[in-house]
């Protein structure tokens, strides 16, 4: 996970280059927030879940449905509601949850316990920048 995360900021075509789309469920929150510019295409539409992935973000356009609940549900909804991905951080040892990624638990000291849960949320963030700024 470290070395992703590091990859994906510093150099994203070495990042895609060293993935194993089989366990890209287990980076789902860095894959999600990786830009546009970033993503390589060819190897988004070989993988199953990184084209549901990016069809649920809105970025492909290849799935109509996922099988999972929340990307089948942003692909349904991306033209309605503004909705996004939301993450929570679970040390599988303690079951001490955080809204940031870690490596070694605060509560129990364990390395490498962190399981990614996610939710579907409003994007407040799309909403003020689209209809909100009263700014401009």
């Amino acid at each position: 996970y470290m070395i992703f995360e590091f990859l994906f900021r510093t150099d994203s075509k070495l990042a895609w280059e060293n993935l194993d789309t089989s366990k890209s469920e287990l980076l789902i929150d860095i894959l999600w927030g990786i830009d546009k510019k970033d993503l390589d295409f060819d190897i988004i539409s070989n993988s199953e879940f990184l084209t549901q992935l990016y069809s649920a973000r809105g970025d492909f356009d290849r799935v109509q449905e996922s099988s999972n609940f929340e990307l089948n549900l942003l692909i349904n909804l991306k033209n309605s509601i503004h909705a996004t991905l939301s993450f929570e951080y679970i040390c599988t040892s303690c079951q001490q949850s955080y809204p940031f990624a870690f490596n070694r638990c605060n509560h129990c000291h364990t390395i490498d316990t962190q399981s990614i849960e996610y939710r579907v949320v409003k994007d407040y963030y799309r909403d003020f920048n689209e209809e909100n700024n009263s700014f401009q």
